[in-house]
Order: C-alpha cells, then sequence, then structure tokens
C-alpha cells in the first residue's frame, strides 16, 4: 500500500486510504482527503474523528494511481502556498501585505506553470476527469487555463465545463494525433 504526502491536518499523522481505478490502495493525508467532495461526503464528517483511518478504503473509480499521486502532490503544495498566503495575511499589516503576498503568489503560479508544463497530453486530460470526478475546485480552476490552450478550447469563462466520455475521446485522440501515435 502506497502513501503519498503527509497529513497537515492538526495531527500530521492523520490518513485516509483510498483505492483507485487500477487497485492500488493509498493512504492519502486527511487535509487533502477533504478536498476531494465525494470523499469527504462518503465519511460525512467523519474524516475528522480518528476511525477514519480504519474505515474500509473509499473507491476512486475515475482516477489511477498515477494520476492520484500528481492531484496528491498538487494539493499537497496548494495547502503549503495557502498557509503561507494565511499566515502572511493574518500577521502582516496591510502595508507589508502587498509586499510579502505577491513574491508567494508569483512562486504559486511558477509551480503551476511548472507542473502543468511538464505533463503529458493524456495526463492532462486525465486531470481534469480526475479533478471534475473529485469536485476538486482547486486543481480543477489550476489545471483548466492549460487544458484548453492545450488543446485549443479558447477561453469560455463563464461557462462550466462538463467533462464526458465523449469529451474523453476526442481529446485523447487529439493528444494521440499531436504525439504522432506514441504511447504515453
Amino acid at each position: 500500500m502506497a502513501t503519498y504526502g503527509r497529513s497537515s491536518s492538526s495531527d500530521p499523522t492523520r490518513m485516509v486510504t483510498l483505492k483507485t481505478s487500477d487497485g492500488e490502495e493509498i493512504k492519502v493525508p486527511v487535509a487533502i482527503a477533504m478536498k476531494f467532495v465525494p470523499v469527504r461526503e462518503f465519511f460525512m464528517g467523519d474524516l475528522d474523528r480518528p476511525e477514519a483511518e480504519n474505515a474500509a478504503p473509499f473507491p476512486l473509480s475515475n482516477v489511477d494511481s498515477l494520476t492520484l499521486a500528481e492531484i496528491v502532490f498538487f494539493n499537497q503544495r496548494s495547502l503549503y502556498f495557502r498557509s503561507k498566503l494565511r499566515e502572511i495575511v493574518e500577521k502582516e499589516p496591510l502595508w507589508e501585505l502587498l509586499l510579502k503576498y505577491w513574491p508567494v503568489e508569483k512562486e504559486m503560479q511558477q509551480f503551476e506553470a511548472w507542473f502543468f508544463g511538464r505533463q503529458s497530453d493524456e495526463t492532462i486530460v486525465k486531470l481534469v476527469k480526475a479533478a471534475d470526478f473529485l469536485e476538486n475546485k482547486e486543481l480543477l480552476d489550476s489545471v483548466m487555463p492549460s487544458f484548453r490552450k492545450r488543446f485549443g478550447l479558447g477561453d469560455d469563462k463563464g461557462v462550466g465545463f462538463v467533462y464526458t466520455a465523449e469529451v474523453e475521446a476526442i481529446l485523447l485522440r487529439r493528444a494521440a494525433s499531436a504525439s504522432g501515435g506514441a504511447r504515453f
């Protein structure tokens, strides 16, 4: 059983087990699992209770283990940046706020550019599908600009994205033709 990340909840050792579509059971920090709406709703508020660690693995029918590893990594970094920003907002006087806030915001943007830039087209499609399934809003909001740019979808501000099997098939065909048919 794999373990990805460290928990950044009040108890850093608190983990919950997720079972991916390829059969892997993976322990994920509670703080990150709480970002996944279906997982949070399944445990109905019990993620903060110790019993959640001993519960049966939550099945992720639309997320494979490699994609989950990328999602956990992204969310770990996101939690790190958000905690840094929260600390700045809470502790700094207003006049220093902008001086310290923007460099962290810029660092977060650079991380996102690096993170999505290193992904293959197929992995970007999987990330969008998984973020949609998990209702991981922060990941979905972050991946969509890269997704739209990569697949020439334009800027559809205000238009909700609906991920369907038909859309996935089209995007995977585009990804395969862009790579000259190479496997990812």
